[in-house]
């Protein structure tokens, strides 16, 4: 009996030593999960690999980003930078009956490059660039240059010439907070980088998203040689505007493409004349705000006579001259965006589409009541109009639909608000000649 009790005892040992040596549930060991970096910055469009290790051989590891807008992650720890901003990579691996779980956290930040670059302009061309304040009237903190990354060196005078040859960059900052009509003409260039580095005192431009000034980059790029680039992008980041602060800004620039525009706090004129006289610009940018302000959009793609391309209008109150001559003069302009606006304002819709000889079919007018010059010319000389819906009832206001449809289509169709007895052929500015038919 007592040789069999011995070799029992030795039994249970060898179990419980066995059970300890594997790490079983009783007692797992660790995971041992190593990554070989915690932070990484990777530009954007680009990709980095996260390097993890683990002893544990039951559970694989795994990834998860904490904002897959931002970075992706696959299985295989191969991060995508899609916009910039930081995230973490959360790495992982499961516990078992023998392991630990195991986890580690690499913060990685995509870089948009474009945005973390000072304003830059690269020569075309062999030539002069010219750094130029256009009423002589600098800016209260030097404006300051650099060429190819060398020493940087200060604007101190109304105007500055700088010999360039083709692929030579020059980079601008300041600590002001307006240019005071700062302009840049001469050699053709690429524009690129973040405008911001000319109106961001702590120099932060890349964080930098609100313009407080007025008129702060006002003609900035006008009469300017532009040429795009294949891959760099300008950068207008700010979400928050400032009276007037892009007025003027491209004016009669041989700018083809429009930056981004991610604004939705505007300020009144603050896209005044921005693309004025682009002949060669054929779309426009988006323009996501929803609350407008007074001649925020007055002229803003005047005369620009290859655009074919509206953006949507997604404001449903007007303020006096908010989109006063708009897209005056944009022949090329077939299409009109959707204006869902229900109350207007003064002056609201005054010229918009004047001049767009390609139009053909007017935007529905839901709005009930008009208030004075609302329509002024709204569509005059729109020579292929033969179409347009109003669905005002109240029409008294002075000069409402002053000289609206002068100069359109001899023949159209012009529908009403069933019952608006006030909407007659040869009334309220309907041409003699269309068909007034009342809405379904």
């Amino acid at each position: 009996m007592k040789k069999s009790n011995y070799l029992k005892g030795l039994a249970l040992l060898f179990a419980i030593l066995l059970m300890t040596s594997c790490g079983h549930i009783d007692n797992p060991i660790s995971s041992n999960l190593v990554v070989e970096e915690t932070e990484m910055l990777i530009t954007m469009g680009g990709t980095g690999v996260i390097k993890a290790t683990t002893t544990n051989t039951e559970s694989p590891i795994t990834y998860v980003s904490s904002d897959p807008t931002i970075a992706t992650v696959d299985q295989n720890g191969v991060v995508t930078a899609l916009k910039d901003g930081k995230v973490d990579i959360i790495v992982s691996v499961a516990g078992t009956e023998d392991f630990l779980p195991g986890q580690a956290v690499v913060e990685v930040w995509s870089r948009d490059t474009d945005l973390w670059d000072p304003l830059t302009l690269e020569a075309t061309e062999d030539g002069e660039l010219q750094l130029m304040y256009m009423y002589d009237y600098m800016s209260d903190k030097t404006i300051y240059y650099t060429v190819n990354d060398g020493d940087a060196q200060a604007i101190n005078d109304t105007k500055v010439i700088v010999e360039l040859n083709a692929g030579d960059k020059v980079k601008l900052y300041s600590a002001n907070t307006t240019t005071h009509d700062f302009n840049i003409q001469g050699v053709e260039c690429y524009i690129y980088g973040n405008v911001m580095s000319l109106i961001t005192p702590n120099g932060n431009w890349y964080e930098n998203k609100k313009i407080t000034d007025e008129y702060a980059l006002e003609n900035l790029f006008a009469a300017m040689k532009i040429k795009k680039h294949e891959t760099r992008r300008l950068m207008l980041p700010a979400t928050e505007l400032g009276l007037g602060c892009y007025r003027y800004m491209f004016y009669n620039s041989t700018l083809t493409e429009a930056p981004e525009l991610p604004a939705t706090k505007l300020a009144t004129l603050c896209y005044s004349r921005m693309f004025a006289n682009c002949k060669g610009l054929t779309k426009a940018p988006k323009l996501p705000a929803e609350k407008i302000e007074a001649w925020c959009y007055q002229l803003m793609f005047n005369e620009c006579t290859a655009l074919t391309e509206a953006p949507e209008l997604p404001a449903k109150v007007m303020k006096r001259h908010c989109y006063d001559g708009m897209f005056s003069g944009c022949t090329a302009l077939t299409e009109a965006p959707e204006l869902p606006a229900t109350t207007l304002a003064r002056d609201c819709y005054m010229k918009m589409f004047s001049g767009c000889t390609a139009l053909t079919k007017a935007p529905e007018l839901p709005a009930e009541k008009l208030v004075s010059y609302c329509y002024s010319q709204m569509f005059f000389e729109c020579a292929q109009l033969k179409e347009v819906k109003c669905m005002a009832t109240d029409i008294s206001a002075t000069e409402a639909t002053w000289q609206w449809l002068d100069g359109v289509a001899e023949n159209g169709t012009f529908t009403k608000a069933a019952g608006m007895n006030d909407w007659t052929e040869g009334s309220g500015g309907i041409p003699s000649g269309w068909t007034v038919n009342d809405a379904e």
